[in-house]
């Protein structure tokens, strides 16, 4: 049997006992049938994972630390067009699965999608959660880091800068 994974971005140390957020505790519950004394995997999202115990009351102990592998050392960034309904979803979803370091969705001339601030506020926090989910289910250590979303010339100019700082 497959130990489940769970990305917890406060996970820090070994012997830290971390309560699971609500939609995680019911999925652990619910969804996997865990019982306090199972297995897990813990990981913060930054490289890493920890072996972990699920307690009693929705939370997990934390056991040994175990260093990041298999990221790429190159660094991917996928500029992705606003697109409709939800293929941006599907975008964010195979793009942590294959490995990128950080996706950027754009605004671009011919986008039919359009968003207002709280509108993609709202977008990007449920794109965080896609790329934490697919990290949990494909075994990467490291979720990509999701830009806000920008129009191509801006992210074009932003690009520039970055590359003449290297």
């Amino acid at each position: 049997m497959r130990i489940p994974r769970i990305h917890l971005p406060a996970a820090e140390a070994p012997g830290q006992r971390l309560v699971l957020p609500g939609n995680r505790e019911r999925h652990v519950r619910k969804a996997l049938r865990l019982r306090p004394g199972d297995p897990l995997v813990v990981f913060p999202g930054t490289g890493g994972h920890f072996h972990a115990r699920l307690a009693e009351e929705g939370a997990v102990e934390l056991g040994d630390f175990e260093p990041g592998g298999g990221e790429s050392p190159l660094t991917t960034v996928l500029w992705a067009g606003l697109s409709k309904g939800e293929k941006l979803e599907w975008v964010v979803q195979k793009a942590t699965e294959l490995g990128a370091s950080e996706i950027r969705p754009l605004h671009t001339a011919r986008s039919v999608r359009r968003l207002d601030a709280k509108r993609a506020a709202k977008n990007l926090r449920r794109w965080q959660e896609i790329a934490s989910g697919a990290c949990e289910q494909c075994g990467r250590d490291v979720v990509p880091a999701i830009a806000a979303v920008t129009d191509l010339e801006t992210a074009l100019s932003e690009h520039s800068t970055e590359r003449e700082g290297h």
